[in-house]
């Protein structure tokens, strides 16, 4: 895997790479310890294909989880409502008919949830 010093330093001497290393210059290093080192984004910044597909999975990774997290609050902002990602269009616009919450242009199972929740549109499960 290859990476590409951008730190603040001129010069740096790494633990796992003999000799120093200058601002701009790309090194070879094994893939756990260039992965180490990509995490410091302020220092490091891919120089390969191996270092840019792994900050992608990365990327991807974090906005998976981004993605759970979301829908786990929708969920829990639901059930403390008496509703459920399982209700259905029609008890969805009656529950807000009933609380006086505002639909908007809402039609779809999503947007309902949305304009209750009072969050993002959420994907069809």
């Amino acid at each position: 895997m290859k990476v590409k010093y951008i730190g603040p330093f001129e010069e740096i001497e790494l633990a796992n790479h003999k000799g120093t290393v200058k601002r701009g210059d790309e090194i070879d290093v094994e893939q756990p310890f260039g992965e180490s080192l990509l995490d410091q984004v302020d220092n490091f910044e891919p120089a390969d294909k191996a270092a840019e597909d792994y900050l992608k999975a990365k990327a991807a990774e974090a906005e998976k989880a981004a993605q759970q997290a979301a829908e786990a609050a929708v969920a829990r902002e639901l059930a403390s409502r008496g509703l459920s990602d399982k209700s259905t269009v029609a008890e969805l616009k009656k529950y807000a008919d009933d609380n006086g919450i505002e639909l908007g242009d809402a039609t779809t199972k999503p947007q309902l949830i949305a304009a209750i929740t009072g969050t993002d549109q959420i994907k069809e499960s």
